[in-house]
């Protein structure tokens, strides 16, 4: 390799090394007969910070998520803070027929 190689090999090396991707995340909110919201999220400090904001929240241990009851500005609040970090946020609603 001449000295005109090295320096396009290490130019196209650094190019790819400094290419930035970005990947969605999505966040699903899931609604139950709309009585009760139920969220899992990538473990985060500052995820659980912020959910420990919101009113009556209570995390399943087990089944590892966080569940509140439905209201219109709890469900505003985590689809806020979720969307205002560039995150996808899905909301289902589930009629479980309870």
């Amino acid at each position: 390799m001449n000295g005109f190689e090295n320096r396009t090999a290490a130019g196209n090396a650094e190019n790819i090394l400094t290419a930035k991707t970005t990947k969605t995340i999505t966040i699903t909110i899931r609604v139950l007969d709309n009585k009760k919201i139920v969220l899992q999220v990538p473990y985060s400090i500052e995820h659980i910070a912020k959910i420990k904001t919101i009113p009556y929240y209570f995390w399943h241990k087990e089944e590892k998520y966080w569940s509140f009851p439905y209201t219109r500005n709890i469900l505003s609040e985590i689809e806020n803070y979720f969307k205002k970090l560039n995150y996808q946020v899905e909301i289902k609603n589930i009629n479980t027929g309870g």
